[in-house]
């Protein structure tokens, strides 16, 4: 996990993806954890390069 908010936090420092975006990212995967659904926010915290700059 602290990988991911690292790496939203990061892209967003370089401009990679905006605000908006990287908010997006740290809300869905908080999302995903509050409903019990820690299958996805795995899958988000190893992969999550990919989803957060497509």
């Amino acid at each position: 996990m602290d990988a991911f908010i690292g790496f939203v936090l990061d892209d967003y420092a370089a401009g990679e993806i905006s605000r908006d975006r990287a908010a997006g990212c740290l809300q869905h995967v908080m999302g995903v954890l509050a409903v019990g659904n820690t299958g996805e926010a795995k899958n988000w915290f190893s992969q999550g390069r990919k989803f957060i700059r497509a």
